[in-house]
C-alpha cells in the first residue's frame, strides 16, 4: 500500500495475493498463500481461541452450574417485594407435564407412573414442586374422580409446607376445588374467591385452568385441551419414527455406495479443495472477526435486557446477528480484496452450477445421516450416565425452545429466517469458509476436519454431553466443503438439518401447548 496516498485503505492487506482470475481458471490450478501475513495470522488465531474458548466457558457454566435460587428473606423486613412467578412455558418440566397430562385421559396409569419419574429428575424448587403437586390432585381427579378426600388432604398438607405464600395459597385454592363437587354452574364467590382464581391462572397457566375446570364449567373446555389430545401427538411420533429409520436406510445405503465407488473418478472441475500455501491470514481473521462481534453482541443484549426492556433486547437480538454476518461479508473488501477474490477464497461459487452443489448438501446430509443418529445415542447415553451417579440433571438451556413456543406471524418468519438462512449461511462462512480453509493451509485433511468441527461444536449452546451431534455435523460440513470446493453444497445440508428440527419443534410445541 502507498502510505502517501490520501485515499488509500488504511485497513488493506499488502500486497494483495489474488490473481485477477478465479483460481480455477488456472490451468492447472495454481497453489498460492491467501491474503494477509504470518503476524496477523497469529494475532488472529489468538483472538480466535481466546474467544471461542470464552464463549464455551459460558455456555457450560449455564448448564452445570445450579441457577442461583432467588434470595430467602431470614425475617419477613427483609423481603419488601417478592420476584414474580412466572406461568409455566417452554422449559423441558413444563413440556413433560404438558405431555403427561394429555396422557391422563388416555391411559390414567401410565400417567401417574411417569409423574413418579418426573419427580425424581425435576428440580427441587418451590414452584416446580408445587406444579408437581398440581399434575398429581389433577390426574386424581382422573383416576378416582368420586372420592378425592385424600387428594384434599394431601394438597393442604402441601400448601402448609410451602415457604411461599403464594404457592400456599394456590395449592389451598386447587384442595377447596377439589373438595365441591362438579356442577354445571360456576362456583359461587363464596367457594372461589375470583382474586384468588386470577392470580392462580397468572401463576400457573394450564395446570390452574385444568384444576378450575374440576367444577367450575367455565374452565372445562381448557380442562379438556389441557388432558386430551395425545392421540394426534403419538401418531405425528410414529410417523417421526419412521422417517427417522427411512432416512436411516437411505443415508447406509449412499454411505455404502460411496464407499463402493470412493476410487472412480468424476467429470468436471478439481474435486477438492486445494490448499492454500501457508503465509496468510485472511480466513482465520474472518472466523476471530465473528466470535470477537458474538461475544460484544451478547454482552449489549444482555446489558439492553436489564438497562432498557425485553422488547428491546428482542430487537437488537434480532438486528445484530444479521449486521454481523454483513461485518463477515464485507470484511475482505475494508481489507482491499476484491469482492469476487473474497468470494473465491470463502467458497461463495459453484464450479459444478448450485443445482449440482445443493443436490451434494442434500445427499450429503442423508449418507451422514446414519452417524447423526449414532452421535445422537451417544449423548443419550451419556446423560443417562450423568444422571445415574450424580442424581441430577444439568441446567437446560431452553432458549430456542422459548423462542419457538412464543412464534407467531411476523416473530415466526424471522425465527425461522434465522434457523434456516442466517446459521447456515453465517456458520459456514466462519467456520469451513474461513477456520477450515486456514487449517488446511498447515494441517492434513484428517486433522483440519475434526478440529474445524471441534470449535464448530463448542461455541454451540448445547450441555458438553450433547455437543457430540454437533461435532458430526461439523465434521459433515468440513467434509463436503473439501469435496465439493464450494459452501453451497455445506450451506444446503446445514439449511437442511435446521429446517427440519425446527419445524419438528414447531408443530410438536403447537401440538402440546395449544
Amino acid at each position: 500500500m502507498n502510505t502517501n496516498d490520501p485515499n488509500a485503505n488504511p485497513f488493506a492487506i499488502n500486497p494483495p495475493r489474488l490473481p485477477d482470475l478465479p483460481i480455477e481458471q488456472s490451468n492447472p490450478p495454481a497453489r498460492r498463500p491467501d491474503p494477509g501475513s504470518k503476524r496477523a495470522a497469529l494475532i488472529a488465531w489468538i483472538i480466535f481461541i481466546v474467544c471461542s474458548l470464552t464463549i464455551a466457558v459460558q455456555n457450560q457454566i449455564e448448564h452445570f452450574l445450579p441457577a442461583q435460587p432467588a434470595a430467602t428473606p431470614t425475617a419477613p423486613a427483609a423481603a419488601p417485594t417478592q420476584a414474580p412467578i412466572d406461568p409455566p412455558d417452554a422449559d423441558p418440566t413444563s413440556l413433560t407435564l404438558r405431555f403427561t397430562l394429555k396422557y391422563v385421559s388416555y391411559n390414567a396409569v401410565e400417567s401417574r407412573k411417569a409423574m413418579a419419574d418426573l419427580r425424581k429428575s425435576a428440580g427441587k424448587d418451590p414452584i416446580t414442586t408445587a406444579r408437581l403437586d398440581l399434575a398429581d390432585a389433577i390426574i386424581d381427579s382422573f383416576t378416582s374422580p368420586k372420592d378425592l378426600s385424600q387428594t384434599v388432604t394431601r394438597l393442604t398438607d402441601q400448601a402448609n409446607a410451602q415457604t411461599d405464600e403464594r404457592l400456599r395459597s394456590d395449592l389451598l385454592l386447587a384442595a377447596k376445588v377439589y373438595s365441591l363437587q362438579p356442577s354445571t354452574t360456576p362456583p359461587t364467590p363464596d367457594s372461589l374467591n375470583p382474586t384468588a382464581v386470577n392470580n392462580f391462572r397468572q401463576r400457573h397457566g394450564f395446570l390452574a385452568d385444568a384444576t378450575l375446570g374440576y367444577a367450575d364449567p367455565t374452565f372445562a373446555p381448557a380442562r379438556i385441551k389441557a388432558t386430551s389430545g395425545i392421540e394426534i401427538i403419538l401418531i405425528l411420533s410414529l410417523a417421526l419414527v419412521l422417517g427417522f429409520i427411512a432416512a436411516f436406510l437411505v443415508g447406509l445405503g449412499l454411505l455404502i455406495y460411496r464407499l463402493v465407488t470412493i476410487d472412480k473418478p468424476m467429470p468436471g472441475p478439481p474435486q477438492h479443495l486445494l490448499p492454500p500455501l501457508p503465509g496468510g491470514s485472511l480466513p482465520i481473521e474472518i472466523a476471530a472477526l465473528f466470535l470477537t462481534g458474538f461475544l460484544a453482541m451478547r454482552a449489549i443484549i444482555t446489558i439492553a435486557a436489564h438497562a432498557f426492556s425485553p422488547e428491546t433486547a428482542n430487537l437488537l437480538a434480532i438486528i445484530l446477528p444479521w449486521s454481523l454476518t454483513a461485518l463477515v461479508l464485507i470484511y475482505p473488501t475494508l481489507r482491499g480484496i476484491p469482492f469476487a477474490h473474497a468470494r473465491q477464497l470463502l467458497g461463495l461459487t459453484a464450479p459444478r452450477g448450485i443445482t449440482r452443489e445443493i443436490s451434494s448438501g442434500i445427499l450429503g446430509w442423508l449418507t451422514a445421516f446414519p452417524f447423526l443418529i449414532l452421535a445422537l445415542v451417544i449423548s443419550l447415553v451419556a446423560l443417562f450416565l450423568i444422571q445415574t451417579v450424580t442424581h441430577s440433571q444439568p441446567q437446560q438451556n431452553t432458549r430456542i425452545l422459548d423462542l419457538a413456543a412464543g412464534a407467531q406471524g411476523w416473530s415466526l418468519i424471522l425465527f425461522l429466517a434465522m434457523l434456516t438462512i442466517w446459521a447456515p449461511l453465517t456458520e459456514e462462512l466462519v467456520f469451513r469458509g474461513g477456520l477450515y480453509r486456514q487449517l488446511r493451509t498447515r494441517l492434513p485433511i484428517f486433522l483440519a476436519i475434526p478440529i474445524s468441527a471441534f470449535f464448530f461444536a463448542i461455541v454451540h449452546h448445547y450441555p458438553l454431553f450433547f455437543l457430540t451431534p454437533v461435532f458430526t455435523l461439523g465434521c459433515l460440513f468440513a467434509i463436503l466443503r473439501q469435496h465439493r470446493t464450494s459452501l453451497i453444497a455445506s450451506i444446503t445440508a446445514h439449511a437442511l438439518n435446521n429446517a427440519l428440527a425446527g419445524i419438528i419443534i414447531l408443530i410438536m410445541l403447537n401440538l402440546l401447548m395449544s
